[in-house]
């Protein structure tokens, strides 16, 4: 790939309203798109049906959740940018007038919480999705109520970087992406009456995204994890579009490295289950994805979409059911059919036996045989949303996800609990008490019961077709030699798991699941939806099995999980040891 362009050309030729991610043209071809393609037709019912729904209900308040307002902006995108396509293909003034006494309640608020500045950003885009679709349409006095409302409560508030609350405007996670994203829709809306504060936020969003760009390479795995790379890498999408769409260039935004290949690993990342191999802050269900329809097309890569298809019917009927619960999913829906382009759809493209990324988080994803699916991490604990989870994995076969990862817990509820939660820069922390996020509800292997070492790297250092090795060694103290070593066979897998030191360590593996375990001696045999599941232990030294029912909650600040079981494998300490778990369906 060609090094992307950061420097922004300036000043323009800018371009008549609507002029963010969306033309004038883009109207009329949806309204024949609608009637002709399938995955069109579909998405434009879901969202009319949608629409008609929010003309009856009441403009959003500024209801906070804990420090947050982020559900609220969240809401805000999804109604003010579906309100304004359905208007634009419909013709129907309802929506028009719907949409903007939504802006204009927004604009109402006192701030839009900079404190946390997502919800800002966020807002930001949608106010100026809505201002720029409907310009047109829109009284003057409600254009000049919003372009107030994004220069003083979005725009302003970021300028000044000595603000503790602008810290992302240093970082290089997510917030770059979606702050940079929000920020920048607004600069591109207001960029004809205030064009030099446009050119800095642009100019500063180009700057500042190649920090957290550059942690896709080389192949796309994204460090913080599935879920987290579909809220990042949709506002990183909704930048370069919005700029194409203004400057006439993308300026290179899709161009670093394993960006474009990122949406390969969101596809192998997830399961045939339909569900994610949900490490570090991750939910395991998969949803639409809106930013896929747009690198899709980009490069001319229909099976990126392949997942999106196959759910779309379920992932609009769960939307239409209970919009009020699924806006980290479907905040961006009417940008998916924004940017469909209908190919053949009946051009399929397996995904690869063997994925496998590098870069600061590596995974290695496995397919075989009928159903078998296996995901192994390493990587380091310490950085944005990570858990204690080196070496962990989780097994699907025969249609059931037997060995699981529980994934994130609600952040709210450990942020009113008082739990320190992101302190994940140090070794002593709450973050690593709370269960989900701990070294205790891992598929892990262990020393003496320690935490896993922050920044110690734990490098995929074998990953070929039948086999893959993770390198635990210096992830524990005093433990210099370790790795877990995964053998694909037919019908299952062998999971060695080798250690040598200086001085004896009790090792032990957990495995968590959600089927029902009866163990006879070393076998286990794992029952779930009328399947089967055998697992044989055997080491190199004296070893324990414990079976525990991990329902309850540990702590009083963690969630309960219901029908969770833990089985424990113990090894008596020695300086040097294996232990094996012969795993067959």
């Amino acid at each position: 790939m060609n090094d992307p362009d950061s420097e922004l050309h300036w000043p323009i030729a800018v371009p008549e309203h609507p002029r963010l991610l969306a033309s004038e043209a883009d109207w009329a071809r949806l309204r024949s798109q609608v009637q002709s393609d399938a995955v069109s037709r579909l998405l434009f019912q879901t969202l009319s049906r949608r629409a008609e729904r929010i003309v009856t209900e009441a403009p959003l308040t500024r209801d906070m959740t804990g420090r947050m307002l982020l559900m609220v902006a969240r809401q805000a995108l999804e109604r003010v940018s579906l309100l304004a396509l359905v208007a634009n293909v419909t013709e129907d003034r309802r929506f028009v007038d719907r949409a903007a006494a939504e802006m204009r309640a927004l604009a109402a608020f006192e701030d839009w919480n900079p404190s946390h500045f997502l919800d800002t950003a966020e807002m930001a885009l949608a106010l100026s999705i809505g201002y720029d679709w409907l310009y047109h349409r829109l009284d003057a006095a409600t254009r000049q109520t919003i372009e107030t409302a994004l220069m003083e409560k979005a725009i302003r508030p970021s300028l000044d970087e000595t603000i503790a609350s602008n810290w992302w405007l240093r970082a290089d996670e997510n917030w770059v992406q979606v702050c940079h994203g929000g920020l920048a829709a607004a600069a591109i809306v207001l960029g004809d009456g205030q064009a030099e504060v446009a050119r800095q936020i642009l100019q500063r969003a180009l700057d500042r995204l190649p920090a957290v760009a550059r942690r896709y390479a080389p192949d796309g795995a994204y460090p913080e994890g599935p879920m987290y790379w579909s809220y990042g890498t949709a506002y990183q999408v909704v930048l370069a579009a919005a700029l194409e769409r203004f400057t006439g260039s993308s300026h290179g935004i899709e161009r670093y490295a394993g960006f474009m290949e990122s949406a390969d690993y969101i596809a192998h990342v997830t399961a045939p289950s339909g569900a994610y191999f949900n490490y570090s802050d991750c939910a395991p269900g998969r949803r639409l994805q809106a930013q896929l329809f747009w690198l899709a097309d980009r490069d001319h890569r229909p099976d990126w979409l392949a997942d999106d298809r196959d759910g779309l019917a379920r992932d609009l009927a769960e939307y239409e059911a209970n919009p009020g619960v699924q806006y980290w999913y479907y905040d961006m829906v009417a940008l998916a059919l924004l940017w469909h382009r209908p190919t053949d759809a009946a051009r399929k493209v397996p995904k690869k036996d063997l994925w496998v990324g590098g870069g600061p988080v590596p995974v290695a994803l496995y397919r075989w045989g009928e159903g078998h699916f296996l995901g192994v991490k390493g990587g380091s604990v310490g950085i944005s949303h990570s858990h204690m989870d080196l070496g962990s994995f989780v097994y699907e076969a025969t249609g059931v996800r037997w060995a699981v990862d529980l994934g994130m817990q609600d952040y709210d509820s450990l942020e009113r609990a008082g739990v320190d939660l992101w302190n994940e820069k140090e070794q002593v922390s709450q973050r690593w008490d709370v269960f989900r996020i701990g070294p205790d509800s891992h598929n892990i292997l262990r020393f003496d019961d320690r935490s896993q070492l922050l920044d110690r790297l734990a490098p995929i250092t074998v990953a070929t077709a039948r086999e893959c090795v993770v390198d635990l060694s210096n992830v524990y103290d005093g433990v210099p030699i370790a790795r877990r070593i995964f053998k694909i066979a037919d019908g299952g897998f062998l999971l060695d798991d080798e250690w040598s030191g200086p001085v004896p360590v009790a090792a032990s593996v957990s495995w968590l699941t959600y089927a029902t375990v009866k163990q006879n001696g070393d076998e286990l045999r794992l029952r779930r939806d009328g399947k089967e599941l055998k697992l044989h232990v055997s080491s190199s030294g004296t070893f324990a099995v414990t079976v525990s029912d991990m329902s309850a909650p540990v702590r009083p600040f963690d969630a309960a999980n219901p029908g969770l079981t833990k089985i424990e494998i113990r090894c008596q300490a020695a300086s040097h040891g294996r232990l094996s778990i012969a795993v067959k369906v």
